[in-house]
């Protein structure tokens, strides 16, 4: 039997445990970047400070990172939509919310995806999309391919929008304005007969302005606004920008439904 107990003994050794997964740290702080014009109700105001009510999609963004399980100190901020871009490839901002997959934005920020596309089930909001025209000028006309009107009619659309997207590759030349806000104003002064917006930013027009605006149907295509990380900040954080998804999307479909909103999806389980 002696020749067993070195054997034995090695059996009777506890077994080594094996050491726990490092856990990934919270953020400091987390810079959020809104757009600077009003979005029907998830963001009110125009410009570059929040107002005293600033909207649904600020409280949804603070809600879904205190849900996180961390306590990050959070500075919030509105810019162009064109800029988001450059600030969120530069790190100066983490996280861009209320924001479209536009096929240059997907190239500087993290959308949440499924199938090599931003996944709907964790959508914020969705929206229609298409041109819009002034109700007391019904010179335009759009069959869902051509858009046709009197001679040397003006389209304008959003620098850096969805909306430019689909326009160049349509072939329809457009002006730009810089916000949404000031590309539903060239329509409303006169300046342009046609303009290509979401309709939940036309929704966050005052009622006696909205009133004057008219949607041409068929509709260019119906469209989801995310919050999207920064590159760094994702590689950085995966695990905290996964769980803050997850719940904004708890939290945007807990809220009260939105006027002219799309059906979104159920939150992934």
């Amino acid at each position: 039997m002696h020749f067993l107990m070195p054997f034995l003994s090695v059996l009777l050794l506890p077994l080594a445990t094996p050491p726990a997964l490092a856990k990934e740290p919270c953020p400091e702080k987390v810079r959020v970047a809104f757009y600077n014009f009003a979005v029907s109700s998830l963001l009110n105001g125009n410009g570059d400070t929040f107002s005293d009510q600033p909207g649904l999609a600020p409280a949804w963004v603070h809600e879904a990172i205190k849900r996180s399980g961390c306590t990050p100190t959070v500075q919030t901020v509105r810019l162009p939509q064109k800029r988001m871009n450059a600030e969120i490839s530069e790190n100066r901002v983490d996280l861009l919310a209320l924001t479209a997959p536009t096929e240059e934005r997907m190239k500087v920020a993290q959308f949440p995806m499924r199938n090599g596309l931003p996944d709907p089930r964790f959508a914020m909001a969705q929206t229609r999309m298409g041109f819009w025209v002034r109700r007391d000028k019904k010179s335009i006309q759009w069959d869902g391919k051509t858009l046709n009107g009197p001679p040397r009619f003006r389209v304008a659309v959003t620098r850096g929008s969805v909306a430019e997207e689909v326009l160049k590759t349509r072939g329809i030349a457009a002006e730009t304005g810089g916000t949404g806000m000031q590309t539903t104003y060239m329509l409303l002064k006169g300046h342009v007969q046609v303009a290509a917006l979401p309709e939940l930013v036309v929704d966050g027009l005052p009622d006696d302005e909205k009133s004057q605006l008219e949607l041409l149907l068929p509709v260019l295509q119906d469209f989801s606004f995310y919050a999207a990380s920064g590159l760094a900040f994702y590689a950085q954080y995966p695990e905290f920008t996964q769980r803050f998804w997850r719940e904004l999307c708890r939290v945007s479909r807990a809220a009260p439904e939105l006027p002219k909103q799309r059906l979104l999806p159920a939150c992934p389980k």
